[in-house]
């Protein structure tokens, strides 16, 4: 006897008045393979954007570099990308890595304990670029 069998239980009573419709269950198996289908295709659509290949595709690439003070002292500088939200604070060391940065012509702003400096940088996409090292003036007057 198949599952779609009704059981003589069921007819004990008398032939109900409406059956049970056996399109139903595949119809809530479609919508279920549906879903399915969609969940799979978000996450790897979140899966490339967070790729190298979905940086390049998107445009976006990353910034690294080395932050020293007025004494040539590395320091643990903070960080903006003009024109974004984006922020980003320097290792002890005074090393950083900026990762998603838009492509193409950038400033990044650092700044630390009244000093400050911007640099121009051109970020390729799919890629990084290496700014060096950047030296902090004061810009403070005493």
């Amino acid at each position: 006897m198949s599952e779609d069998s009704p059981s003589l239980d069921t007819y004990q009573q008398g032939i109900p008045q409406s059956l049970p419709d056996p399109s139903l269950k595949k119809k809530r198996l479609r919508v279920v393979i549906i879903l399915m289908l969609v969940l799979v295709a978000g996450l790897s659509a979140f899966s490339l954007v967070r790729s190298s290949t979905g940086a390049a595709i998107l445009g976006r690439g990353d910034i690294v570099g080395q932050v020293q003070g007025p004494d040539r002292q590395p320091v643990p500088a903070e960080m903006v990308i003009l024109g974004t939200d984006l922020k980003n604070s320097c290792q002890p060391d005074g090393s950083f890595r900026f990762s998603d940065v838009p492509a193409g012509q950038v400033t990044l702003v650092i700044g630390w304990q009244g000093q400050a400096v911007e640099v121009p940088a051109l970020v390729p996409a799919g890629g990084q670029v290496d700014v060096g090292t950047i030296q902090l003036q004061s810009t403070l007057t005493p």
